[in-house]
Formats: structure tokens, C-alpha cells, sequence
């Protein structure tokens, strides 16, 4: 079994588990996944590019996603967001065209990197998708980003298409 990710200094809150998004956590989440964005594009990044962030309830939750929220001391640190979805033409094939489940706006606090709480967020939001029924689970990253592809594929994701500048990663949930 494996250990629970490290506690940063001062802090006795275990960050083990995954919550419900609830709609108090709109501007904090929306600012975790703002800081995401900004950290990985830098000056560039142009928050009005993301509309989707500044209502997470009405962009996610009303059409029936999952929004799983990790935190500390009461503040999210870590997230991530599942979707149902029609597989796209290249994931269909594999697939076939039941809905999958959809890894949307994972993002975790530059603070609390590297202590394993993508991977639980990862793990959550596949677990959710097996728990809808949903046997495949679907993640996209840009191709340069390779913390990132390296993440999905440590979580069980295979690589099934690249584009551009976007790699696309699959995964089966049976026996989740």
C-alpha cells in the first residue's frame, strides 16, 4: 500500500483524499487552475482564454461532470475535473462510441508539486468514471509537456494519439 503524499511544514492535515467540489470553492479552485496555466505558459498566459474557470458549476457540474478538490488547512490545493463525453474519432475506434470519461483541468499549487497528489487526483477522477460505468477514461496534454504525459502514462495511460502539439492518452477502468 502506499504512503500518503508528504505533509508540507506545519501542516497535520492529511492530503490522502479527494472531496466534492462545492460551490464556496469557485474562486479558489478557479485561481488554482489560473495559477496551473500561468506556470506552465507564462507572461502569455491570458486568463479571458479560459472562460470555462469562472463558473465551474454551470461549465462542469450542471451537464454532469465531477470536480474532485484535495486541500489543506480548509484551502484546495490540488483538482481535477471529469467529464462525459462522446469519444472524439480517434478514440473511437478503440472504444466505440459508448460515452467515456474525460480528465479536464488537472492542476495542483506549485507548493504542493511533486508529493503525489496529481496522481491521486488522476486516480479519483478514473475511479469516478469506472463508479459511472464508463469503461474508458480519456486524458489530453500538450505533447511538450512531459510531466505531464509522464503522470497519465505512470497512472496506467497509453498514449493513443498525438496531434500537433497535443498528445491524447487512454486508459481502461474495469476493475476499479
Amino acid at each position: 500500500m502506499s504512503q500518503p503524499p508528504e505533509q508540507p511544514n506545519g501542516t497535520d492535515r492529511p492530503m490522502n483524499r479527494t472531496r466534492d467540489f462545492r460551490p464556496a470553492d469557485q474562486t479558489a479552485v478557479r485561481d488554482l487552475i489560473q495559477a496551473g496555466l500561468r506556470s506552465r505558459w507564462g507572461a502569455g498566459y491570458d486568463p479571458s482564454a479560459n472562460p470555462d474557470t469562472d463558473d465551474l458549476t454551470a461549465n462542469y457540474l450542471d451537464p454532469g461532470g465531477e470536480i474532485a478538490v484535495v486541500d489543506v488547512d480548509g484551502t484546495p490545493v490540488a483538482t481535477g475535473i471529469l467529464c462525459v463525453e462522446q469519444p472524439p474519432g480517434f478514440v473511437a475506434a478503440v472504444t466505440g462510441t459508448t460515452p467515456i470519461g474525460r480528465l479536464r483541468r488537472i492542476s495542483v499549487s506549485e507548493h504542493h508539486q511533486r508529493r503525489g497528489l496529481g496522481r491521486l487526483i488522476v486516480q479519483d477522477l478514473v475511479r469516478r468514471s469506472a463508479h459511472r460505468g464508463l469503461r474508458y477514461a480519456l486524458v489530453s496534454t500538450d505533447t511538450p509537456w512531459v510531466d505531464a504525459v509522464a503522470l497519465y502514462e505512470s497512472c496506467g495511460f497509453v498514449t493513443v494519439h498525438v496531434d500537433g502539439e497535443e498528445t491524447h492518452l487512454l486508459r481502461g477502468t474495469e476493475g476499479l
